[in-house]
């Protein structure tokens, strides 16, 4: 595969992302408009999903979508913590010199992002 096709699909893989998450998110949030919730354009500056004003005050972070294969360890760790039981899995990975970071399925996310606001109401 060139270099300009291997580019092109990258872009490709990139894009199914970030319209998964616009409707999920949609899907979570009904009372926001699909004006609320956009995927940037590829290469643009920032956060891949922008957020309305509206959109913000309900979900209140940047998202940065990648799809790549380079990540297999961190599906193998999140494996492990799925093979552990029927409770909702996470998994917490770390890097020397780094914060550590929690990885959860997008669903689960949304779906406590949204529980919160209803209780906050």
């Amino acid at each position: 595969m060139s270099w300009k096709k291997k580019w092109d699909y990258a872009f490709y893989k990139g894009t199914i992302l970030q319209k998964q998450i616009v409707k999920a998110i949609l899907i979570h949030f009904p009372e926001l408009d699909p004006s609320d919730v956009v995927s940037a354009p590829e290469c643009a500056n920032g956060a891949d999903i922008q957020l309305s004003d509206k959109a913000m005050e309900l979900f209140p972070y940047q998202i940065e979508a990648k799809n790549q294969n380079r990540m297999k360890e961190i599906y193998k760790v999140f494996r492990q913590a799925v093979s552990h039981g029927n409770a909702t899995p996470i998994a917490i990975i770390k890097r020397d010199d780094e914060e550590a970071l929690l990885i959860m399925k997008p669903d689960v996310f949304y779906k406590l992002v949204a529980n919160q606001k209803k209780e906050n109401k």
